[in-house]
């Protein structure tokens, strides 16, 4: 597929050198003219030939010769035969409660190789968890889920693994703590949007995640996340929920009233944890455990008295009270579903794109009538849905962000770093 548009700036009259940045909120980034057979690059075509029929893919739009190189293997579209592979296990990159993460290798019998993740158990691990969050998985196919590669296996010291798609960038926590002076609200819209999207899958398939958070959630590249870690998933019975009948250590802060309570989870407890997770990230990185009573018990006294995570100056006021803090209501009832979650992405997104172009141009003198006809231009050339690159929010070639009173970089014109280690919850 070919990327062809024209784009008007005969009203940005600035050097390229000289874009401004706007009362420290908004920076527009154009890295190329426009034509209408796609982009210019430099003029190193042959003598006589023209340029401008030098087209490029979208792909080499986008993504630079860095990106390209951190883009996953993609998961097979059927499990693969375990009797035809070979499994190496390289370092460990990530390591929970029960059990250990490797980055590894995976040989099919021809030889080709594909860098996977396997999880093992530790030797006092239940292979009973591993086998049942296996069979939740296997089904598992959505862009926002991480992929299961092949049928359980053996490592070479004859233990039982799981093999899953690899994503070297790490989780979104850690993801987020490197890169938060410059991830833009946007950005993080975004991945609320992929979250919410694999979320909506899950239900969809009758699953109840019990353990979302930012620590599992995996980035994909620096446009899109998945959902990981179905150690503690269930499948809920005929009332649509699931009650805990073993007593197992538990991610309290990210749980709902009920959860603590009566030890009862529902899809409605999912989008409380979403609603913590969202507060990770639209915090830049903070803690929850931080933030509230380690102890269960007062816990619980607590959150029935009303007490809830507060809004933190890192994050936008209206993104907190209009998607974040509506997720944790006392009656599960009134709480959003995933679909409506989706809906509120959307809206919010739409307001910050509003506020970014009528920001871009205050900055030059224009008469109300010429405003008026350059903004829904300036808002079709940025965020029009056919330049998108992923799901539901764009990150063009040419586009503005906003981030409320910060100077932010962009994530996607600046080198992001890649996080130093990964969490278990591959």
């Amino acid at each position: 597929m070919q990327y062809q548009c024209i784009i008007y700036h005969q009203y940005l009259q600035v050097p390229i050198t000289h874009i401004p940045v706007v009362d420290d909120l908004i920076r527009i980034d154009f890295f190329n003219e426009f034509s209408p057979y796609g982009m210019k690059s430099e003029d190193t075509s042959p003598a006589g030939e023209n340029p401008a029929t030098q087209v490029k893919t979208l792909s080499e739009l986008l993504l630079s010769p860095q990106a390209a190189m951190r883009i996953p293997n993609p998961v097979p579209p059927k499990l693969l035969e375990t009797d035809k592979l070979k499994l190496k296990l390289d370092i460990v990159i990530g390591e929970g409660n029960y059990g250990k993460v490797y980055k590894g290798k995976l040989t099919d019998e021809q030889g080709n190789q594909t860098t996977v993740a396997v999880k093992t158990l530790h030797p006092v691990g239940d292979l009973e968890d591993l086998k049942r969050e296996f069979r939740m998985m296997k089904n598992l196919k959505h862009e926002n889920i991480v992929g299961i590669c092949c049928e359980l296996m053996e490592t070479e010291k004859q233990e039982m693994c799981m093999v899953m798609e690899y994503l070297p960038m790490g989780s979104l926590k850690e993801y987020i703590l490197e890169n938060k002076e410059r991830i833009t609200t946007l950005s993080l819209l975004k991945f609320a949007m992929d979250i919410a999207e694999g979320m909506d899958y899950l239900e969809e398939c009758r699953i109840i995640h019990r353990d979302l958070a930012a620590r599992n959630i995996l980035v994909k590249d620096e446009h899109s996340v998945k959902v990981s870690d179905f150690g503690l998933a269930q499948e809920p019975n005929e009332g649509n929920y699931y009650i805990l009948r073993t007593q197992r250590s538990l991610p309290f802060a990210w749980y709902a009233l009920e959860c603590i309570e009566s030890y009862k989870f529902s899809h409605k407890s999912d989008v409380w944890s979403y609603g913590v997770t969202c507060w990770e990230m639209f915090t830049r990185g903070l803690d929850p455990i931080d933030n509230l009573p380690t102890d269960p018990e007062e816990l619980k006294r607590r959150l029935k008295n009303g007490y809830r995570l507060t809004a933190k100056s890192q994050c936008e006021p209206n993104i907190y009270t209009k998607l974040i803090r509506r997720c944790w209501d006392h009656q599960p009832s009134e709480r959003p579903n995933f679909s409506e979650i989706k809906h509120i992405i959307r809206e919010l997104r739409e307001e910050i794109q509003e506020i970014a172009v009528t920001k871009a141009l205050s900055f030059f003198e224009m008469r109300p009538a010429l405003l008026a006809l350059m903004k829904p231009m300036l808002m079709e050339i940025l965020f029009h849905p056919s330049h998108h690159t992923s799901n539901d929010i764009t990150h063009n070639t040419c586009r503005a962000d906003i981030d409320y009173g910060r100077h932010i970089a962009n994530p996607f014109t600046s080198r992001v770093t890649k996080p130093k280690s990964m969490h278990a919850s591959h």
